[in-house]
């Protein structure tokens, strides 16, 4: 419960402030990273294993092809760090359900969470940094 209130206060939090700092191309990534999260959380309040693991995965690799457009077409680099975290979430995942249940299974999927914060922390960091380079250019 406490992991869970302290992802959504980060994402909530990354969310505003890359709102407020970031362009028009970054709302559709917010939008697409917001959205994944949503609809994660509602899959794993409704859906129970394996289906829900699989499912929960599919959004991480759909979500994962929608970072990875982004951060070729981009001139910056927190998208290439933040897709990179994100693909290591998507591998543990991927690992994890090819393993029977279990304590191994349990470990993964939580390393596979844990990466949730450093990315969005280098995209908050990253869209701030971009905000200031930008204010002194012009």
């Amino acid at each position: 419960m406490i992991v869970s209130l302290a992802f959504w206060s980060l994402l909530l939090c990354a969310t505003a402030i890359g709102w407020h700092a970031g362009d028009r191309r970054d709302y559709g990534i917010l939008i697409a990273i917001v959205s994944a999260a949503l609809l994660t959380n509602i899959l794993q309040a409704t859906l129970v294993f394996p289906l829900e693991n699989i499912l929960v995965t599919t959004v991480n690799i759909a979500l994962l092809v929608i970072l990875w457009r982004f951060a070729m077409l981009s001139q910056r680099y927190w998208p290439i760090w933040f897709t990179g975290m994100h693909a290591a979430t998507c591998f543990l995942g991927v690992v994890a359900l090819l393993l029977p249940p279990g304590g191994n299974r349990a470990i993964l999927e939580m390393a596979a969470a844990f990466w949730a914060i450093p990315a969005l922390s280098v995209m908050t960091i990253g869209l701030m940094l971009d905000q200031k380079a930008a204010s002194k250019i012009s």
